[in-house]
């Protein structure tokens, strides 16, 4: 038992300054959208092509598919129609980038 002490406050040392190094890492990291969730994780910001349905919060950001724009912040429509009717108004879109 008197060696199995040292080497348990030893294991506690060696774990508490791997998560202070871990929690230095991730507070390095940069955020893109410099916004955070409630819980401190950074906000995603929706890609090209998709725009926000819900804004991130509580919770990270959701994005949909936009129907005739690309934004990273502008709220969208996400599309409901075919996928035929999608293609057309994608290869317009195209033409007016």
């Amino acid at each position: 038992m008197t060696t199995t002490l040292p080497l348990v406050i030893l294991c506690a040392l060696v774990a508490s300054v791997a998560s202070s190094k871990t929690e230095r890492a991730v507070q390095r990291l940069p955020c893109d959208s410099g916004q955070f969730t409630s819980g401190g994780e950074c906000c995603l910001e929706c890609p090209p092509g998709e725009g926000v349905v819900r804004r991130c919060g509580a919770t990270q950001t959701v994005c949909a598919q936009c129907l005739d724009t690309s934004n990273a912040t502008t709220p969208s429509s996400p599309s409901s129609s075919s996928s035929s009717s999608s293609s057309s108004s994608s290869s317009s879109s195209s033409l007016l980038l």
